[in-house]
C-alpha cells in the first residue's frame, strides 16, 4: 500500500466520528480536525478573535484546558453511553456464558445511573474527570483512528 493510500483518512468518520470505549464509558467521537468543519471553524473564529492574546502568551493552562473542554462538548462528541450493568457481579453459566452489558444513552452520575447526555453533562463530567477528557483528547487528535484502511480492513475492501 502506497504511502498516501496509507495515510488517507475517512472524511466519514472524521465527521460522524469513531468509538472509544474504556470500562463501562463509550464515546462516539469525532475528529478534532481533518475533515470536522465544525470544529475547524469554531477554532479558527476563537483564534481570530485572540490572536494578539496567544502571541503575548497570557492564557493560563486552565482557560486553555476550559476552553477545549468546551470545544469537546460542541464539537467532537457525538454521543456517550455508559454499561450499567458493569459493576455487577457476574457468574458464567452454560446458558449465559459472557456477561450481559447494559448500554444505556447517558453520562454515568456516579451513583448507578446516568444523566442526559448534553454539553453541559459533558462538560461537568470532563472536568471531573479530568483523565477521561485527556484520554478523548489524545484519541480525537490521532488521525490513525480515522484512516480509510482501517475501515477498509474492517469491510474486506
Amino acid at each position: 500500500m502506497s504511502l498516501r493510500n496509507a495515510l488517507k483518512t475517512n472524511p466519514g468518520l472524521e465527521q460522524n466520528g469513531v468509538t472509544l470505549q474504556i470500562a463501562n464509558t463509550r464515546v462516539l467521537l469525532a475528529r478534532a480536525g481533518g475533515a470536522n468543519q465544525a470544529y475547524n471553524a469554531k477554532l479558527t473564529v476563537w483564534y481570530k478573535g485572540n490572536k494578539r492574546a496567544i502571541e503575548l502568551d497570557s492564557f493560563s493552562n486552565d482557560a486553555m484546558r476550559k476552553l477545549f473542554i468546551e470545544f469537546y462538548a460542541d464539537c467532537i462528541v457525538r454521543k456517550w453511553e455508559t454499561d450499567l450493568a458493569y459493576d455487577e457481579p457476574f457468574t458464567p453459566t452454560d446458558e449465559q456464558p459472557e456477561k450481559p452489558e447494559r448500554w444505556v444513552d447517558g453520562i454515568e452520575d456516579g451513583k448507578g445511573g446516568v444523566v442526559p447526555f448534553n454539553r453541559e453533562n459533558v462538560i461537568a463530567y470532563f472536568n471531573e474527570v479530568p483523565d477521561w477528557f485527556n484520554e478523548c483528547k489524545l484519541f480525537a487528535e490521532n488521525a490513525q483512528h480515522y484512516r480509510q484502511s482501517l475501515l477498509d480492513g474492517i469491510t474486506g475492501n
